[in-house]
């Protein structure tokens, strides 16, 4: 680069653009266009510092152009036309006036274009406001809902925490006071229940806990005494009885059904379960009669 070909303006411009901050290439794009005037060398400079992109620098500062045309066309940039509009305004020859006059013309139908009336977009906005005040108080009725039913959850289930634990210590109690409690002995025997002609006896396993003396006494008495056995398992053979009823039947036995409790018990067909409900039921009247007598 010979500063011999250059005015002093130029010279000056050059020096003032690397001092502002431009690279040397930039000030290069526009010191060796040789069909620049130091004007349009200015222009471009500005340009540069207002960081037109590189299409739009070679459509406003393309070769043919005067300065008045350079000047309008950066001007336009500047107020926001963009880089088509531009190329269009300049795909053919146009006077500055007529170049300024047809950029005027785009940007008023952009603003035209892009303007909302004041009052639409105020009720656009009100109605939008609306519906998400609405929405809100939804969600927040929604997570209240919720909140409530969490709530009576966790109460819920603290008041089953409560008797859980309650029925937990009970059971240790119990447990408690079983281990420490002396083992009760044990009787163990079978009766051998006669069935129908041609069936064969029925032995059934009978394990008795040994609570009380006047318990295996009263056992004793009700199979030593011959004639009540004998009528017993005479009339037990003579029913259709199954072996979870002749269980239930036994049981009432060894609990102290008179015999005419143990007939009924006998005869009145009801299932296993039913009739070890009918053999407590017996019990707790015997047990009420011997405490008001």
């Amino acid at each position: 680069m010979k500063k011999s070909h250059y005015s002093g303006d130029v010279m000056e411009l050059v020096k003032d653009d690397l001092e502002y901050g431009l690279s040397p290439a930039q000030v290069e794009s526009y010191l060796n266009r040789a069909d620049f005037s130091s004007r349009q060398k200015k222009l471009y400079s500005e340009a540069l510092r207002d960081n037109f992109p590189k299409e739009v620098l070679e459509i406003a500062f393309a070769r043919g152009l005067k300065v008045q045309q350079m000047q309008v066309a950066c001007g336009y940039v500047r107020k926001g036309i963009s880089e088509d509009a531009l190329r269009e305004v300049l795909s053919e020859e146009r006077s500055a006036k007529e170049m300024s006059d047809m950029m005027q013309d785009i940007l008023n139908r952009q603003e035209e274009d892009a303007a909302v009336p004041v009052t639409e977009l105020s009720d656009s906005l009100q109605e939008q406001l609306d519906e998400a005040l609405q929405q809100k108080e939804y969600l927040e009725q929604q997570i209240a809902a919720k909140e409530k039913e969490i709530q009576e959850g966790l109460a819920k289930v603290a008041s089953q925490r409560g008797i859980i634990e309650e029925q937990a210590a009970r059971i240790r109690e119990l447990e408690e006071r079983l281990e420490k409690r002396p083992a009760r002995p044990q009787v163990s025997y079978e009766v051998q229940v006669p069935m129908e002609q041609g069936k064969p006896p029925v032995q059934i396993p009978v394990e008795v806990e040994r609570k009380r003396s006047n318990d295996v006494g009263r056992f004793k008495m009700l199979f030593e005494k011959r004639k009540a056995r004998t009528d017993m398992v005479k009339l037990v053979s003579q029913a259709d009885l199954s072996e979870g009823q002749l269980a239930a039947i036994l049981a009432g036995m060894e609990q102290g059904l008179t015999q005419e409790q143990l007939t009924e018990l006998v005869h009145c067909g009801a299932t296993p379960e039913k009739m070890q409900i009918i053999v407590e039921i017996a019990v707790l009247e015997n047990s009420m009669r011997r405490e008001e007598a």
